[in-house]
């Protein structure tokens, strides 16, 4: 597994490892939104920093990860950090968060990310 999910005090750790492809992210996406759905918490921590991105290049699996992303109902107005993810990819998530009305901001460290995500009023 290449991905653990986890309920915290008011967030949602999704701390990824090992080489990650849009399948991967597809599964973890599915773990979150059941847990969103099962808690009520919206604060979502999401870590890359120990993880390879996989699959670059391949625009489809993109366009369909992208676009489940997008339709989770269960996430809208979800505030979600990012850690660790390449630019790319973030400014992605950043354009999923727009559609379905989430904050969503990308960052370098830990610290940083969860200060941000728990000074934020519910949306």
């Amino acid at each position: 597994m290449t991905h653990i999910v986890a309920i915290r005090e008011g967030w949602i750790e999704l701390h990824y490892t090992g080489v990650v492809d849009y399948a991967a992210r597809m599964a973890a996406l599915d773990d979150v939104a059941a847990l969103v759905r099962d808690s009520g918490v919206r604060r979502i921590l999401a870590d890359y920093t120990q993880a390879t991105i996989g699959e670059a290049g391949d625009s489809a699996s993109r366009q369909d990860y992208l676009s489940k992303a997008i339709s989770a109902a269960t996430l809208e107005q979800a505030d979600v950090a990012l850690i660790g993810l390449p630019p790319e990819h973030a400014r992605a998530a950043e354009l999923a968060g727009v559609v379905r009305n989430m904050r969503v901001r990308n960052f370098d460290d830990a610290a940083s990310a969860l200060a941000w995500l728990l000074s934020l009023s519910p949306t």
